[in-house]
C-alpha cells in the first residue's frame, strides 16, 4: 500500500468514527432519481435507534461508494435505493446525509438517511 492510500484509507475510518459509523450488512443497491437508475452499487446499511419523538424505532444509512462526477449530479434529497427492481425503504424518501472524499481520489463515500 502506498503512503498516500495509507493517509487515505486512515482519514477516511477516522472520519466513519467521527460519524458513529458501523456496518450493519450490505446489499446490492441501485440507486434512482429523476428517472434514472444506476448500475448495482456495494451497499453498506446501517441501522441504529432512533431518539426524540417520531414514529420509527430505527433510522437507517445507507453508504455507497461513487465516482465524485456521479455524486456531484445527485439531488440533495428525493433518492430511491432499489433492491432487485423493489424499492428499499419508502421510494424518493432518501437524503444525503454525508459524504467524504480525499481529495486527490475520483471516488467517495455518499451516505444516505431515510426521511
Amino acid at each position: 500500500m502506498s503512503l498516500d492510500r495509507w493517509f487515505e484509507e486512515v482519514a477516511r475510518q477516522l472520519h466513519d468514527e467521527a460519524i458513529g459509523w458501523h456496518c450493519d450488512e450490505t446489499r446490492q443497491l441501485r440507486l434512482r432519481y429523476n428517472g434514472v437508475t444506476s448500475d448495482e452499487l456495494d451497499a453498506e446499511i446501517m441501522r441504529k435507534p432512533s431518539f426524540g419523538f417520531t414514529s420509527r424505532r430505527d433510522r437507517t444509512l445507507v453508504k455507497v461508494e461513487l465516482s465524485k462526477a456521479a455524486a456531484v449530479q445527485l439531488p440533495r434529497q428525493g433518492i430511491t435505493f432499489l433492491d432487485k427492481d423493489q424499492p428499499f425503504g419508502q421510494e424518493g424518501a432518501w437524503k444525503i446525509f454525508d459524504a467524504y472524499a480525499a481529495p486527490e481520489s475520483e471516488v467517495g463515500e455518499v451516505l444516505f438517511e431515510e426521511e
